[in-house]
């Protein structure tokens, strides 16, 4: 039995999104909310297979391999349950309003091809955890507020500079930002320095 294919991209739909009271019969592989004015948490039944098996859907959930819910005005934190979608091929956020950490169980998703986190408010530094990604063939981790060193990874940082744009306080390779300790001058070092700029002339 095929998986199902939910389409619902660039619709009117708004408000947040409720947990059905049934579960779906046949397995959910690809959902695309993308497009909308939907808010509020990303709904967490979607990233959450510890619920799933009570739900009798445990098999609808790990049959996903695509979710698209860009370009919404999703809030709060993604889900930590993101890691245990072990199908997922991709995964595109960009363009909401999500806050807080990535993820570091998105390290889990071992299929994972297109990862797009971009024009967020995710702040933190890149989890190390996303170094062990190795079928990355998209990366976009621009316009959010992320800072520290860029993970080490085969994969990872074959990404260009565009991948990485927009967050002042990431650096490492392939940046050209790198850390810089700034030390003040000693005493006597600054006031040479202040004689220098300012000199001064007998009259």
């Amino acid at each position: 039995m095929g998986g199902t294919n939910l389409n619902l991209v660039n619709n009117q739909f708004s408000g947040q999104i409720s947990e059905p009271e049934d579960a779906s019969p046949s397995p959910l592989e690809s959902l695309d909310l993308s497009g909308n004015r939907l808010e509020g948490p990303f709904p967490h039944f979607l990233f959450n297979l510890r619920n799933s098996i009570t739900m009798n859907c445990k098999g609808n959930l790990s049959a996903l391999t695509s979710i698209d819910a860009s370009s919404n005005n999703f809030q709060g934190q993604i889900p930590e349950t993101v890691g245990e979608l072990s199908s997922l091929r991709l995964l595109n956020l960009s363009n909401n309003a999500f806050t807080a950490q990535i993820p570091p169980s998105m390290g889990n998703l071992n299929h994972l091809e297109a990862l797009d986190l971009s024009l967020n408010k995710l702040s933190g530094k890149i989890p190390e955890q996303l170094g062990r990604l190795t079928f990355l063939n998209f990366l976009n981790f621009s316009y959010n507020h992320l800072e520290g060193r860029i993970p080490g990874g085969k994969q990872i940082q074959t990404f260009t500079e565009s991948s990485f744009a927009g967050n002042d306080g990431i650096c490492g390779f392939p940046l050209n930002q790198v850390y810089k300790i700034i030390t003040a001058p000693a005493p006597s070092q600054q006031i040479s320095e202040e004689k220098k700029a300012y000199p001064v002339v007998d009259i």
